[in-house]
């Protein structure tokens, strides 16, 4: 009978490890400990940056970079706060690049914009609009 469980998580920029440390019933006199190592995917292939200034009133910049190894299509979306997609903008050339998003027309609130290559989402961030 395994008695309160300690985990304890430990993350480094390319990996993760995970350790579990129990006690059994039996007087606390056997306790064992098992470590996970899980190796993650350091993807420097496709970087999608929080948008500056965070919250904006009219205009924003999001920055992203795309690695001349990927292959295939790529884009920005952007959604409302509901998840409906209000915009989806391609992006054609690689390597750094920028975006000045102009949301005169959009009501204050919470928006989430996604960049996608190949029809996979790879990340997602929220921006603020409010004058």
């Amino acid at each position: 009978m395994v008695n309160n469980p300690v985990v304890n998580l430990h993350r480094s920029r390319a990996s993760v490890g995970l350790s579990i440390y129990y006690q059994s019933n039996n007087g606390g006199e056997n306790s064992s400990e098992v470590t996970l190592q899980v190796e993650l995917s350091n993807n420097k292939d496709v970087i999608l940056f929080q948008n500056e200034p965070n919250p904006f009133d009219v205009s924003t910049i999001i920055r992203y970079f795309i690695s001349e190894n990927i292959v295939g299509d790529a884009s920005i979306l952007f959604y409302d706060k509901y998840g409906r997609e209000i915009k989806q903008l391609e992006i054609k050339e690689k390597g750094f690049g920028k975006i000045e998003v102009n949301a005169e027309n959009l009501a204050d609130g919470i928006y989430t914009y996604s960049i996608m290559v190949n029809n996979s989402i790879i990340d997602s961030k929220k921006m603020i609009r409010a004058h």
